[in-house]
């Protein structure tokens, strides 16, 4: 494990968050509505997304590529704190699912900013797992969980 904390603009997405963020949100061939009544397609990507799309792995996982840097961006835009890897990784998890802004504003980016780390993982568990009912979503606590996972390192 790497000892020494970077930069949040000096890092880029790590090759095993990419593939933990396609596991986490599954794949799926043609648009459909999600919780939310957002259309979403490939493996979570809701961009331009409209009913009756259609497309395949390797197209999926390009759109996933492009869309994660762009998530990654969001994140550097807001995080002054140097951080590990596995840090930043969990933060760009949470933004692909909730939005850069929704991080940006969360207890995770200013727990970090403070270089309260141990508290900024802690707070993945409660951050964002209700739906857009208000009702806990076992989906929403399960990747909350793995983020937080990924946030002390225990993910890599």
């Amino acid at each position: 494990m790497d000892n020494k904390r970077t930069a949040a603009a000096a890092l880029v997405v790590s090759g095993s968050m990419i593939i933990g963020l396609a596991l986490n949100e599954g794949y799926k061939s043609n648009a459909y509505p999600d919780s939310g009544q957002v259309w979403t397609i490939g493996f979570g990507e809701t961009k331009g997304v409209k009913q009756g799309d259609t497309t395949t792995p390797q197209r999926a996982l390009m759109v996933l590529g492009k869309s994660v840097d762009g998530y990654a961006k969001g994140v550097q835009s807001c995080v002054t704190a140097p951080l590990y890897q596995y840090e930043f990784d969990a933060l760009v998890d949470a933004a692909y699912n909730a939005g850069a802004g929704a991080v940006c504003k969360s207890p995770m980016v200013h727990y970090t900013n403070l270089q309260q780390y141990e508290l900024a993982c802690e707070s993945y568990k409660n951050w964002y797992i209700h739906d857009h009912q208000g009702n806990l979503s076992k989906g929403l606590v399960n990747r909350r969980q793995y983020e937080y996972q990924t946030c002390i390192g225990a993910k890599k």
